[in-house]
């Protein structure tokens, strides 16, 4: 991913430089704003990585604004909860808005996977 960032020198001047950060730097940057598990953080890195790829374009890393439209829920009861809905499967929350389930895998054997949900706010 491609970082822009822009340093004014003067009113009329503006210079860009560019950055490009790999899956663990933007996953250490986003940590330090968000408490999500990582994988959950690498599916945005790559949800924005292919956005690149597709649209040609590159896009800030802003951590503020990923955390302000983006969201990590357990379960999609929390997002009934939060938003006033009654979404009873993913399926039909996909409907509304984008949604990545992300796999969080258990190391201990008697625990199983979890997924979480990253939702694009709507």
């Amino acid at each position: 991913m491609n970082v822009i960032k822009i340093n004014k020198l003067k009113e009329s001047e503006k210079i860009e430089m560019i950055n490009t950060l790999n899956d663990w730097e933007f996953i250490e940057g986003m940590r330090r704003h968000v408490n999500w598990e990582t994988e959950t953080i690498r599916a945005l890195f790559e949800l924005l990585e292919n956005l690149e790829d597709d649209t040609g374009e590159q896009i800030e890393f802003d951590p503020i604004a990923f955390r302000c439209e983006y969201t990590e829920y357990d379960n999609l009861e929390t997002i009934n909860r939060e938003y006033g809905k009654e979404f009873k499967t993913v399926d039909e929350l996909e409907e509304h808005t984008q949604v990545i389930e992300v796999n969080i895998p258990q190391f201990h054997e008697v625990e199983q996977n979890v997924t979480k949900l990253l939702v694009h706010e709507f």
